[in-house]
């Protein structure tokens, strides 16, 4: 799971625009207070894809 996002949220430091972040800030995700943004969560380790 690509937590760049949130941790930058959480640390209130500025996304890099010079590049595609593709990450969710999901703290309100972490604290309940809403679903996540997306269906499904992809999860890759290796060679092996979780979903």
């Amino acid at each position: 799971m690509d937590l760049f996002t949130t941790f930058s949220h959480m640390a209130d430091v500025a996304i890099p625009n010079d590049r595609i972040i593709d990450g969710n800030n999901l703290i309100s995700v972490f604290k309940s207070l809403s679903k996540s943004p997306t269906e499904n969560f992809f999860y890759y380790w290796g060679q092996n894809l979780w979903l």
